[in-house]
């Protein structure tokens, strides 16, 4: 899917044709006042391509060649050469830096239960305090309403040619199959006109890993971002 590939390249700094290079290393540099950013990764059917700065080429490109593939250890060999260059500017590496996965909801799958998903108008009450007004004006949102409140939810904000969707289940509300349910219902609704769906969590969020498969999502990519901060 192009309007994804895209997409998630763009937010790596890299350029639309990058993925079909193999192991290549860009060498630029985005770097407002308080931020650094020495280096981004992206792997993508068995590809991995880097954004990376120039002084730092040579040793990404080294670490690049010489792994296996598995996305877990190019992030500590890079985590550990973009700790050291950061600090050598001043910067403050950011310990928040994770592996996203991004998952694509084509083709939803058929679940039995008795859990049935209505779309919000943003007249609702919840007990989620997400604004339901605010995230209906971004795009289409599916609920699930218990006691005359909703208790989970999945919505989706509105990019150029798919949608990127977003769940929240009330704590005591969740291991009940809700999230999936609610994911369902959206990616049904957005497949009628055509608009996959792309689902965002960290490397390691089971929880969510395991709602999006449920509702039949594909892996599309990981990626990482090395940021630091002053």
């Amino acid at each position: 899917m192009d309007c994804v590939n895209n997409y998630t390249l763009s937010i790596l700094g890299l350029p639309p044709d990058a993925l079909t290079k193999t192991k290549s290393v860009y060498t630029s540099l985005y770097s407002p006042s308080c931020v650094i950013e020495p280096c981004a990764l992206l792997e993508k059917d068995g590809r991995i391509i880097m954004r990376v700065d120039e002084k730092l080429k040579d040793e990404a490109a080294r670490i690049l060649n010489g792994a296996t593939g598995i996305l877990p250890y190019h992030v500590g060999k890079l985590y550990e050469l973009c700790s050291d260059y950061a600090q050598s500017k001043g910067y403050k590496i950011d310990k928040s830096c994770h592996i996203v996965r991004r998952y694509i909801v084509e083709k939803p799958v058929e679940l039995s239960g008795s859990h049935t998903p209505v779309q919000l108008t943003g007249s609702e009450k919840d007990i989620l305090l997400s604004d339901i007004p605010f995230l209906v004006s971004r795009g289409p949102v599916f609920g699930i309403i218990e006691s005359g409140n909703v208790v989970s939810l999945c919505g989706a904000v509105l990019k150029q040619g798919f949608a990127e969707a977003y769940v929240e289940t009330a704590p005591k509300y969740r291991r009940k199959g809700y999230a999936v349910s609610s994911l369902l219902a959206l990616s049904r609704y957005l497949n009628k006109s055509g608009i996959p769906l792309v689902y965002e969590l960290r490397e390691e969020n089971e929880a969510s890993k395991s709602t999006v498969k449920r509702a039949g999502g594909i892996l599309h990519s990981r990626y990482v971002r090395f940021i630091a901060r002053e």
